[in-house]
């Protein structure tokens, strides 16, 4: 933050990403402070970041990467607790629902340093939130399709093809990630054994199933 703030340009487009990567530090301090459960710290960054990318969009309105921290933080604090969302708007820091799933959508569209960030996070909202599973797996399917060895993509779409009940596409895709070197991602292999464990069940496949149950409680990372 420091080596950005001394840094003066007067050209448009530097001032842009120098806002932008401001905001991005602010958007990232935010997180930070909210797994502290420092919420107060975690707001006073948000509506910072807010600033700083609202600032970048009014100088350069297709500067689309900035709308993601913004949609990002107007989604979720649509989502939080009324107590949450009174102590927001004691500094000003309003959220928006449907603004935030559209600037989302438009990032996924139309990003270029966050477009592919965009997708997954639009992933997780069409799966875990907003419960559109199809639209989940649209997205999905071409993320695994352009990043094949990324883990993490891989194990959503083996989770939304199990909400669609497709078991033997999951099951493939789960066993493609137990095959690889994975060592460095205990949260994902470990939960690839309990979601792998769900499947057998589902298919009355008892003796796999506990094989795979006793991996997970194993190895877990969290407490599923």
């Amino acid at each position: 933050r420091e080596i950005l703030e001394k840094h003066n340009n007067d050209k448009k487009s530097e001032a842009v990403k120098k806002l932008f990567w401001l905001g991005m530090i602010d958007y990232n301090s935010s997180v930070a402070s909210a797994r502290a459960n420092d919420f107060t710290s975690a707001i006073i960054h948000l509506k910072n970041m807010r600033n700083r990318l609202e600032e970048a969009i009014n100088i350069e309105p297709e500067f689309y990467d900035a709308y993601l921290p913004i949609g990002l933080s107007n989604f979720a604090f649509a989502e939080v607790p009324a107590a949450l969302k009174w102590a927001a708007n004691l500094v000003g820091f309003n959220s928006d629902r449907e603004l935030g799933l559209q600037y989302l959508q438009l990032v996924s569209e139309k990003g270029s340093i966050l477009k592919t960030d965009a997708q997954f996070y639009l992933s997780q909202i069409y799966s875990r939130v907003i419960i559109e599973h199809q639209e989940a797996d649209k997205i999905l399917t071409k993320l695994t399709k352009n990043f094949p060895k990324n883990l993490l993509f891989n194990y959503s779409a083996a989770w939304i093809k199990y909400e669609l009940n497709d078991l033997s596409s999951s099951e493939k895709i789960l066993g493609n990630i137990l095959a690889s070197d994975g060592k460095n991602f205990s949260y994902i292999i470990s939960n690839s054994h309990l979601l792998l464990a769900n499947i057998f069940f589902a298919k009355e496949i008892y003796d796999s199933a506990l094989v795979h149950y006793q991996l997970f409680r194993d190895n877990r990372v969290n407490n599923d």
